[in-house]
Order: C-alpha cells, then sequence, then structure tokens
C-alpha cells in the first residue's frame, strides 16, 4: 500500500464468500465501470482500453476478454452462446478463431469489466450460489432481461489456469455438491415459464433422481435438499424478474446466436 497509495484495500476480517467480496469491492469503486480480477489471473498488454471502449453503448452490461489457458489455448468460458436442452442451459462450442466482438450471455466473474451503475442495481452476484459456481451466469442473463447486452472483446486477452484456487481449497466432493446444488437452483430460478418449468425442468429432475438411487449416487440428494431449502427465496426473486422482464429466454439466445454467423452448431 505504500507504493500505490491510491488503492483503497477493503478487507472482510471473516471470509464471506466471492460475491460479498466483489459486491464490497463496486460499492467502495468510483468509476463508471469496474473490472473484476482473480488473484491466479495475468493480464496481457493493451487489457483496458478495448473493454471499456464499448461502455459508449448505454445498453452494456459487462464486456470479457478472450480467456486463454497456459498453453495460449482459448477457453471454453471466454464465449457464452447458450440453448436450453431438457430445462438445463448448456453452451455451444466453437473451435473458430474469435477475432471481432461478440454477443456473449455473461463474463466469467474472474475477468470482466462491469458497468458499476448496473451491477449495483441488479445487486451484484445472487448470494444464493455462494461459495462459488454459475453466479456470473445468472447475473448475466438478468441483465439480458432488462435489455443489457455482455460482450466478448477478444483484443483483450488474460491468461487463467483452469480451476487451481476453487481445487486447491476446497475438497473435490465438495465442490461437485455445490455445482450440483447450484444447477439445480439455477434452473430454478430462471425457467421463468411455469410449462417450460415442470415438462423441462421439474419433470427430468424426477427422472434423475430416480436414477441416482437406483445407481446408489447418493451425494446428488444432498445437493437436490440443499437447493430446496432455498424454495421461498426463489419464489420471490421469480416474481421479482418477471416484473423487470424486457427479454425472455428465447428471444435472448437468439440475439446472442445471430451475432456469431460463422460459429459451427457443434453443442455441448
Amino acid at each position: 500500500m505504500e507504493r500505490f497509495p491510491q488503492v483503497k484495500l477493503i478487507v472482510h476480517q471473516k471470509n464471506k464468500g466471492f460475491s460479498a467480496a466483489c459486491l464490497s469491492g463496486v460499492k467502495a469503486a468510483q468509476g463508471e465501470v469496474v473490472i473484476l480480477l482473480n488473484n491466479d489471473v495475468t493480464v496481457c498488454n493493451n487489457f483496458i482500453d478495448p473493454l471499456i471502449s464499448h461502455f459508449k453503448k448505454e445498453d452494456t452490461f459487462s464486456v470479457s476478454p478472450l480467456v486463454l489457458d497456459e498453453k495460449g489455448h482459448v477457453s471454453s468460458v471466454s464465449l457464452r452462446i447458450p440453448y436450453l436442452r431438457r430445462g438445463k442451459m448448456k453452451f455451444q462450442k466453437t473451435e473458430e478463431a474469435i477475432s471481432s466482438p461478440r454477443y456473449t450471455l455473461f463474463g466469467s466473474g474472474g475477468s470482466v469489466a462491469y458497468s458499476r451503475k448496473k451491477f449495483l442495481l441488479l445487486g451484484g452476484f445472487n448470494p444464493l450460489y455462494s461459495p462459488f459456481y454459475l453466479e456470473d451466469r445468472e447475473l448475466g442473463l438478468r441483465a439480458w432481461r432488462r435489455g443489457w447486452k455482455s460482450y466478448l472483446e477478444p483484443r483483450a486477452k488474460v491468461i487463467h489456469p483452469k480451476g487451481q484456487t476453487i481445487n486447491n481449497r476446497f475438497q473435490r466432493k465438495f465442490i461437485s455438491q455445490v455445482k450440483q446444488r447450484n444447477e439445480i437452483i439455477f434452473s430454478f430460478n430462471n425457467v421463468l415459464n411455469k410449462r417450460v418449468l415442470i415438462t423441462g425442468v421439474v419433470f427430468p429432475l424426477l427422472m434423475k433422481l430416480l436414477y441416482k438411487w437406483i445407481n446408489l449416487h447418493f451425494d446428488y440428494y444432498f445437493s437436490f435438499f440443499s437447493a430446496l431449502r432455498f424454495l421461498p427465496e426463489i419464489q420471490r426473486q421469480r416474481k421479482e424478474e418477471k416484473k423487470s422482464m424486457v427479454l425472455n429466454e428465447e428471444e435472448i439466445f437468439k440475439i446472442i446466436k445471430g451475432s456469431t454467423p460463422e460459429i459451427n452448431n457443434q453443442l455441448i
């Protein structure tokens, strides 16, 4: 801090997790644009200017860089082109070079620029997903519902080793349970059409529970019941989202996919 007196350090006496830490930092910031960076991310030259250039557009919510692994390969988290399969959100896969800005569903929370005003209007990352996983996905979707756009800017690049921070601090079993729990929360919280919710989320989930029981995979039940305890809050949030919705999921997916004409249709 002696070398950089202009830097303001925000310290939580107790670890409150990713969402709370980001919200504290964004609230303390004063600029119109905030950039989140994980401590294991390395930025490449000319990182900031390409990102902030997009915020000249009033409806810009977030802009994310091209994310590379240690070998220089483009990570799948860079570009998120969504589609629904059996009530679960999945993403198209591309092996094409990305040379121009694209719409994306969300920017990875480990390296992304946000409109500070819009981030705070949404309340930051949803604490339902604490301690990690899917909070950045849901935030991007909530922004798109309001007509606020997220971009991938390939002129900005970062190097981010895959999963090192979480994998080094938590046991694999716990990570798996949290991820499964958050997938369930995300589906219940963000499939707002009741018919699709029943046919595309509830019914497949019941079938999956039966499959896991038959195959004695009981860890999934821990994730399921952990998600269920948030049901009252999920119902409250669903009602609030419907009030603010300008675009539905079908319209959002169409806009995002429409900006990527050269990407192949291989699905994962």
